[in-house]
C-alpha cells in the first residue's frame, strides 16, 4: 500500500494491523490535507489522468460497486495516487470509513512520508524509519 493509514477508532485501526501487527498511538504532521469524502476534486482530476490512472478506477463515494477511499493507495494505482497527490500539493488525505464486518466507523488519515509520523509511546519521540512504520504496521 502506498501511504501510511491512521484512523481515530481504535475498532477500525484494528481492521488495519491483521493478525501480527500491534495498535500504537501517533502524533501526525498532516501538512496539507485533501479530505476524500467527497471524491476526488474535479480541480485534480487531471493530475491522476497524467498520471496514468483512468476514470473507471476513481473512488466515487456512495457508489455501491464504487471502490472505498483506502483502496486508492493499494498496488501500482495506489504509487500514481500519491504521485498524483504530492504534485498537486498534498501531503496527506482523509476520509470517513466504515468497516462493514465489523460495524465499526472512524476517520482515516493516509500520509505519504514516514516523517509525518512520531510514536507517542516512545520515550524520545522519535520519528519511525520507513522500515519500523512498514514492520510495526503503525495504526492509531
Amino acid at each position: 500500500r502506498a501511504g501510511y493509514c491512521f484512523t481515530d477508532n481504535p475498532e477500525v485501526a484494528n481492521t488495519f494491523k491483521g493478525d501480527s501487527g500491534k495498535l500504537m498511538a501517533a502524533k501526525l504532521t498532516l501538512g496539507a490535507l485533501l479530505n476524500l469524502d467527497h471524491g476526488v476534486p474535479e480541480n485534480i482530476v487531471h493530475h491522476f489522468e497524467e498520471a496514468g490512472i483512468n476514470d473507471a478506477w476513481k473512488y466515487t463515494p456512495g457508489s455501491g460497486g464504487g471502490r472505498k477511499p483506502w483502496q486508492m493507495f493499494d498496488g501500482d494505482y495506489g504509487v500514481k495516487a500519491v504521485r498524483a497527490l504530492k504534485f498537486a500539493g498534498y501531503d496527506s488525505v482523509t476520509f470517513n470509513e466504515d468497516d462493514t464486518s465489523t460495524g465499526a466507523a472512524g476517520r482515516t488519515y493516509v500520509v505519504f512520508d514516514p516523517s509525518q509520523i512520531v510514536v507517542q509511546n516512545k520515550t524520545d519521540q522519535q520519528q519511525f524509519s520507513e522500515d519500523e512504520v512498514v514492520k510495526n504496521r503503525v495504526a492509531i
